[in-house]
């Protein structure tokens, strides 16, 4: 079973590797690039800060028939990864 904590792990190192980061929901460019100069640490702490756990993120899926709605609808962040295209070129990605 993934824990809350086993999550977060694998977040801060999919962060540290830059692999992924988060951005704001709202599409913020300011708080986006100082998302962006966070460490994996801070980073990861925004969004346990936020955090309301799985079983009450599991509850909205259900009621609203969407597996993620929290994230997608609720979470003020969004994580994108990082995509490297056939050319080289780098850009992030939203799932």
């Amino acid at each position: 079973m993934i824990t809350k904590r086993h999550f977060f792990l694998a977040l801060e190192f999919l962060f540290a590797q830059n692999y992924c980061r988060l951005i704001t929901n709202d599409g913020n460019k300011e708080i986006d690039d100082e998302i962006a100069k966070m460490d994996a640490k801070q980073a990861c702490q925004l969004l346990k800060d936020i955090w309301i756990g799985e079983e009450a993120m599991n509850k909205l899926d259900e009621e609203n028939q969407y597996v993620g709605w929290w994230f997608r609808i609720l979470c003020p962040y969004n994580i994108v990864h990082r995509y490297v295209d056939e050319d080289g070129e780098e850009r992030w990605v939203l799932n």
